[in-house]
């Protein structure tokens, strides 16, 4: 909602990377698939939404091709 009705993205950047920030020690492979499929539909809304709204462009580009949330065929699209 706050992507829609907010002219300045950066407080939902700092929130969304704070969020992330905080999944990012507890990766394993015993976790929740509900609770990683959150975490992929998060971090899409991150590079696809945010990041391009505040001119994060190859910020974006980078965080894709490093994040465990997002399949290598997401990744090979994003490169072409």
């Amino acid at each position: 909602m706050l992507l829609s009705h907010s002219p300045d993205q950066s407080i939902t950047q700092q929130k969304l990377e704070a969020h992330l920030g905080a999944y990012s020690g507890v990766l394993s492979q015993e976790e929740d698939p509900k609770s990683a499929l959150q975490r992929a539909r998060i971090t899409e809304i991150y590079v696809l939404h945010v990041l391009p709204r505040v001119g994060e462009w190859e910020y974006a580009r980078e965080f894709t091709q490093m994040s465990p949330d997002i399949g290598a065929e997401e990744k090979e699209v994003g490169d072409t």
